[in-house]
Formats: structure tokens, sequence, C-alpha cells
């Protein structure tokens, strides 16, 4: 059925004056809130990748730097990094290698600078030459795959957690033995995801297709083994298992903290949050994960698994009030009914749960916000605790004494000793 309607002026409809006082005051709101928000976001953007900005742009011979580049041949890198070394300097304007590409920069060019970027092992560039001036010439060299070790990364079960700490701990080998990494897309992917990861060394499928060593395969979960004897310069290692400890990237913390940092996507969603819970803006923050789910299952529980009790957190919660002004605490969980429950209705009403639509990258990006952190069970929670930072209370009940798990995954391995136990 068609219907003729007839359009009136605004005016005419609601006896409105479009030039009235009253209109032009609720637009100045509007366009207020709208900087406001824009500021808003512009803030926790800055915040989040603030870990690439502490990285001062200044560099000397001897460094290793990667440049972001589009068109180039990518043989050893990753699809946006070009690996170099500095090798030279001189008294110019611009940035180069010794084949004369020219990379347009914004880097400050000083030669006296102390701060080391994205170190890697000398066997991969060519001997430095030495010189005293301005501007850094770089020089690139292919990885020789056939004689280097290479640490070998696919997709494996697990949450975003476990995934974390198997890509970490590739990373940390990769870098600690002078190896090349081999990430299978599809594990890439799946970090990709969340975080905007860049490995460092990465082969190709093509490259590691070619690669004559037989692979073999290492399973672990959170111990600490002596590798230098397996990992030779023809090793081609395949992590499997769990690899959480955090012995194997401690020495690349800052690092590791830049490769997780979290894509745009995730970082407005979290802003939105905060913008609307300003009550937030000027306190301190304390995290907490309660994982509980799964782990309360018969079978995990014989395995030794165990959840935080409202004891253990309510106790933590004490601490950060005692020893911090103005405290607020958000927490994420997989069990957000319990949580409101038995946290929600705080007297003081300074317990926040994030919403039940936001996802656990979501989640993830909100913990990581805070000041410091409550850790319970579970690996996303310790990852919380070590991107963030800040003061950290860990839950050292995890996992049970005399089982299974903790064998494979023995507290005092697990936990780093700034994880405190009250």
């Amino acid at each position: 059925m068609n219907t003729s309607v007839t359009e009136q002026p605004v005016s005419n409809a609601v006896g409105l004056d479009t030039d009235s006082s009253a209109v032009n005051h609720h637009k100045r709101i509007r366009e207020q809130a709208e900087q406001s928000y824009l500021n808003n976001v512009q803030s926790q953007l800055t915040k989040y990748i603030s870990r690439s900005v502490k990285r001062q742009r200044t560099y000397v011979i001897s460094d290793i730097v990667g440049f972001k580049v589009c068109e180039v041949d990518r043989t050893n890198t990753s699809s946006t990094t070009l690996p170099c070394k500095v090798i030279e300097s001189h008294d110019m304007g611009i940035i180069r290698t010794l084949s004369n590409f020219v990379l347009p920069s914004s880097l400050t060019v000083n030669t006296n600078a102390t701060q080391r970027i994205n170190s890697s092992p000398d066997e991969n560039m060519k001997q430095l030459s030495n010189s005293s001036n301005g501007t850094i010439v770089l020089e690139r060299q292919k990885t020789d795959v056939q004689n280097s070790c290479v640490i070998v990364l696919k997709s494996s079960g697990g949450r975003l957690g476990n995934k974390m700490f198997m890509y970490a701990t590739a990373y940390g080998l990769t870098r600690t033995y002078h190896c090349s990494m081999y990430l299978e897309r599809k594990a890439f992917d799946e970090l990709r995801e969340t975080f905007l990861v860049e490995p460092i060394k990465r082969i190709s499928d093509e490259q590691f297709s070619n690669i004559k060593n037989k692979t073999q395969a290492l399973s672990n979960g959170c111990h600490y083994p002596n590798l230098s004897k397996i990992i030779t310069n023809s090793t081609i290692l395949e992590l499997s298992g769990y690899w959480q400890n955090y012995k194997y990237f401690v020495n690349y913390s800052t690092e590791i903290r830049d490769q997780f940092t979290l894509k745009k996507n995730i970082l407005l969603e979290m802003d939105k949050y905060f913008t609307n819970n300003s009550k937030l803006k000027n306190a301190t923050l304390v995290g907490v994960h309660v994982r509980r789910g799964d782990f309360l299952s018969k079978h995990n529980v014989d395995a030794g698994f165990t959840v935080s009790s409202a004891e253990y957190i309510n106790k933590s919660m004490i601490y950060f009030t005692k020893n911090y002004q103005n405290v607020y605490f958000i927490i994420a969980s997989d069990d957000k009914t319990w949580c409101t429950e038995t946290f929600g209705k705080q007297q003081n009403n300074n317990v926040l749960i994030t919403p039940n639509h936001f996802t656990p990258s979501e989640d993830l990006a909100v913990l990581t916000s805070c000041n410091h952190t409550i850790v319970t069970v579970g690996t996303f929670g310790w990852w919380t605790a070590f991107l963030t930072n800040g003061e950290v209370l860990c839950d050292k009940n995890y996992p049970r004494n005399g089982t299974w798990l903790s064998g494979l995954c023995p507290g005092q391995e697990y936990y780093p000793p700034w994880y405190k136990s009250l």
C-alpha cells in the first residue's frame, strides 16, 4: 500500500526556531561531547602504544632495527618488517641501505644513544664498519636457513592465554639461541585476531619446506630445562605442550609486551567502557580475572586444577584498599553470575564487572589498563598481570600439591618471583 506523506518544515511542525539559543545550546553540548569522546579515544590509544613510543628512536652502530616497509624482497622477514643492522653513519638527512634503497624516516639520528632496539645475533649480519658521522647506513643479509636452528610453532589447542605462552616462548628461544622462527599461518592468524604481533626472523612456508633437517618435537609443561645441548645450528625444534615458564622470555619482556599490543578495534571498545564509567578516571584500578568454568569439573579437580576462593579474592582486595587510595576493582570472568553474586554488592560500591557481551580480547584490554592485578588461576589472569606490569598478588594454592598438574606445572616455576601471595 502506497501512502503519500507531505513533509512539513520542522519549525512549522513543532514550533521551533532553528536559530534559537536553546538549539545552539544543545548543538554546543553535542560538539563538546563528541570532542570529549575523541580526546578519550586518543588518550587510551596513546597509553597502549606508549610501549613503542618509549623505545627512543635513536640508534648507534651495531644496533639491530626493524623498518616498516611495503614493497621489498621479504625473504626471511615478516610481512611488513625489514631487519637491518647499523654498520655506518653519515652527516646526511636520510636513512638508507648499502644498496641505495632509500627509506623515508622520521627517526632521530644520535650517535651518542645508548638505547638498544631489537638486538639480534651478529652471526646473521656482516661485520660492522666504523664511522663517526650522523645518518645511519643499513645492511641486510639473508639467513642461511639450512645452517640455522629453527623454532617451529604450529596452531595448538587451548585458549588465548595458552597461545600467548607458546608464542612468547618461541620468541624467547628464537632470540636466545639465534634461531629463525617458523610460525604456521593458522597460528599467526589466531594471534593476529587480537594482537599486532610481528614475529622476528620468521621464515616462509617455502623456506621451511626446503629444510632437509628432520624436525624434532619437544613437549614441556612449566619446567625450565637446559636446552643449550638440544638446540644447535641444525636443530629444527617444534614446541608442543604448554611451555608456561616465564624464564624463556623474561630477558625480552619489553619486546614481548610490545608484541602483544592490542588491535585498534579492541582498544576502541575498551575506551567506550571507561568513557561510560567516568568515576574510574582518577582512580587506582586493580584488575581481577576469575577463572572458574571447566576448572570445576571432576576431571580437572582430580588432575589438580583449583579455583580461587572468595576469601582469597576479598583478602587481596583489602590489601590494595589499605595500600592505595581511591581503589576500584574491575573483574572479568567466565562466570560473571558468580562474581556478581559474590562481589557485585560490596558496601563501598568499588567493584565493577565487565559486560557480558565482552570478548576475551576486550576483557584483556580493560584489565591491562589497570594499575595492578589480582591473579586467581589460569593463564589469562597470568598474562593480564604480566602485561599490566604493576603490583601483583597471586593464589599460590594453584595448582594443588601432590597432583598430576603440580608435577607438570609446579607453582614455583609457573609464577615469577614478583607475583607475590599474602
